[in-house]
């Protein structure tokens, strides 16, 4: 099965394509509630500021109780993971996140802030799955989560920019 345990140890997979509207979000809900439903409870990151799987799954957070504040120091990653009904331990986004992309870091370590905090925090090492929801640009974010990523999963829809943006 596709579904056992071993496959999700050390797996952290960034659901990405710099084209919108190819289905990032929704491949990344059902995946999650996928994984959920086999027994494995999933962390889900949200890392679009648009927000939409944090709309989906109908949160409503602040700047500071979202996947921004970790980003601006105010807050451990896992800290702000809320526990969704069927097992799913999601971290929302907000858009004050699209600040990390459009405001540059003077030390420009937010690249690889994501990934160190995964490690720091033992996620990967914790066999559990974590799915980042990217973003559909190319930038300081996508990167982030390109650079914490095990593996990446490129949606794409049957046209021709979509393929492009892959």
């Amino acid at each position: 099965s596709i579904f056992n345990r071993k496959i999700w140890l050390m797996t952290v997979i960034a659901v990405f394509n710099q084209k919108g509207g190819v289905g990032k979000t929704t491949v990344t809900a059902n995946l999650a509630s996928a994984i959920a439903q086999n027994g494995i409870e999933p962390v889900v990151i949200d890392l679009d500021p648009q927000a939409h799987l944090t709309a989906l799954w109908q949160q409503k957070p602040s700047l500071q109780k979202s996947i921004a504040g970790f980003y601006q120091d105010q807050s451990g990653l896992i800290d702000l993971a809320v526990r969704l009904r069927g097992g799913i331990h999601f971290i929302p986004s907000h858009i004050g996140l699209s600040r990390i992309d459009v405001v540059p870091s003077p030390q420009q370590n937010h690249i690889r802030k994501l990934a160190r905090a995964i490690d720091a925090e033992m996620l990967r090492q914790s066999g559990i799955p974590v799915l980042i929801d990217c973003n559909p640009a190319l930038g300081i974010l996508a990167f982030s989560a390109l650079f914490a990523a095990d593996l990446i999963l490129i949606p794409v829809t049957a046209e021709y920019l979509a393929l492009n943006g892959a």
